[in-house]
């Protein structure tokens, strides 16, 4: 972790930085820590590291988020943030919406018909044959 005393990023670090290690957990980790349960919002802010949470993540966890927004940060070499939309419209949230620029921004991602949840596939928004 890089931190300069203005921000914080897991990816990128400048030079007359100081590095620091901290303890992480995955996100499977986390919502299973609350137990069996339904999530009706999850936010993340995680300065870079919402490309190895979203692009890691098996997809069965996210079958009980039914709305997730997230801050993305690209640092250079990424690949270009629709990427992280394309994961979670692949995973199987109906609506998902992107507002930044290829730097950092915003996307939101609700409605949430993946395999284990089918009941929603009225909402029109993902046909029954693309669902897994």
């Amino acid at each position: 972790m890089s931190v300069n005393g203005v921000t914080s990023s897991l990816k990128w670090q400048e030079s007359g930085t100081r590095s620091e290690t901290v303890p992480t957990v995955t996100l499977a980790a986390l919502l299973q820590s609350f137990g069996p349960a339904a999530f009706d919002y999850v936010k993340m802010d995680c300065e870079g590291a919402e490309w190895e949470i979203l692009l890691q993540t098996p997809d069965e966890v996210f079958s009980s988020i039914r709305r997730i927004e997230l801050e993305y940060h690209c640092f250079p070499g990424c690949p270009p943030p629709s990427v992280l939309a394309d994961r979670l419209r692949a995973i199987g949230f109906g609506s998902v919406t992107m507002s930044g620029n290829s730097s950092a921004g915003i996307i939101a991602a609700k409605e949430f018909c993946g395999a284990t949840d089918r009941s929603q596939l009225h909402s029109g928004h993902i046909a029954p044959e693309q669902v897994p």
